[in-house]
């Protein structure tokens, strides 16, 4: 990954943030334009759109906010409080299994065979992720959010509460943040091969290239050619 810096990151998730809130949106289904996500997150009256999509959009806000506040503090770090937390902000629409806290109950996975890791074993799976990001080098905040997402924390909200806590990490260490609209086909096709059969590349390779090319759109030329040279 191309290193800025902290407060450089920090400001592109501030440009960024209506963008990523509405994409995330998206990827939970909501049918809102950019304009009306736009206004439901600044508190304007939107009018022909579902209950459901303002609901969504203001828990994504709520959770982006929180996470913003963190970085602010120098206070973000992967830790189960904190992924506990953003689940409780983003998914509070739609999360009734254990709100706040890892779920208790089977789940299913729209379109895999994958049904989530064992609740029994969070405890342990959550010691041996925490142990892989903190000492192992190439296991890096996409892994991370691959690995939160496949092993189902949460009642619903997996993938929002993932994305945000790598976003909020890759921020916190100089790394250009950004997020991934799992309703394309292309995406959810990817995540499904990462579930079901372990293929952990295809989805690892779009992810990356979905990071850079927000990069791209905040390096100087010089910074450009630069990164196009490597």
């Amino acid at each position: 990954m191309y290193k800025i810096s902290k407060n450089r990151a920090l400001n592109i998730l501030g440009l960024e943030y209506e963008n990523f809130i509405h994409k995330l949106a998206e990827g939970e289904g909501s049918t809102m334009t950019f304009a009306q996500t736009s206004a439901t997150i600044n508190n304007l009256p939107v009018s022909n759109v579902r209950p459901k999509d303002v609901l969504v959009v203001k828990c994504i806000q709520n959770g982006v906010d929180y996470v913003m506040d963190l970085l602010r503090k120098d206070d973000l770090f992967f830790d189960k409080q904190t992924l506990k937390m953003i689940n409780r902000y983003v998914a509070s629409n739609d999360n009734f299994d254990n709100i706040g806290d890892f779920r208790i109950w089977p789940i299913k996975i729209a379109g895999a065979k994958h049904r989530g890791s064992n609740p029994n074993e969070f405890d342990d799976i959550f010691f041996n992720i925490s142990e892989k990001y903190n000492s192992d080098k190439n296991y890096d905040e996409i892994n991370l959010f691959m690995d939160l997402a496949k092993t189902q924390f949460f009642g619903n909200g997996n993938k929002r509460a993932g994305q945000l806590m790598m976003n909020g990490l890759l921020v916190s260490k100089g790394y250009c943040p950004f997020v991934i609209n799992f309703k394309e086909p292309k995406f959810s096709e990817a995540l499904v091969k990462w579930y079901d059969h372990n293929d952990e590349k295809t989805i690892y390779n779009m992810m990356a290239k979905k990071q850079v090319e927000i990069l791209k759109d905040y390096l100087t030329d010089e910074e450009l050619e630069k990164f196009e040279k490597n």
